[in-house]
């Protein structure tokens, strides 16, 4: 890429330009007043069809997003399904609610999430 000026800011040729994504993932004009509220609901088909389609960027977008996107995704619900067949999981007592999240590259429950995993009667 060459030296060039986009919205008045210089780019130096051989400048490595990132994208804020975490502006993006809590801009206020796309998930609403609170985006820090866990609202499962946000992508939902319905939900997700009206938002752009880089306004969630979990593994980035375009031709370099993260080859292991798919990879991840499946073996992320088969562990879910295959904790969920056997546990429930409640909160910790010791667990504070609502969770106090420290912002920096991403974003971390301070204190971590603290649940108990109670296992199921699987004899039915």
């Amino acid at each position: 890429m060459e030296t060039c000026t986009v919205k008045g800011i210089n780019i130096q040729k051989d400048m490595i330009v990132q994208a804020n994504v975490w502006c993006v993932h809590y801009n206020k004009d796309v998930w609403g007043e609170d985006p820090q509220k866990f609202i499962p609901e946000r992508f939902l088909p319905e939900n997700k069809a009206k938002r752009h389609p880089l306004a969630w960027l979990p593994f980035g977008g375009g031709p370099r997003s993260c080859v292991g996107l798919r990879l991840a995704q499946l073996e992320g619900k088969m562990t879910v399904i295959r904790l969920l067949k056997k546990y429930s999981f409640i909160p910790s007592p010791k667990q504070r609610i609502p969770l106090k999240i420290v912002e920096g590259a991403t974003i971390l429950p301070e204190d971590g999430v603290n649940v108990l995993a109670v296992p199921r009667d699987t004899s039915t």
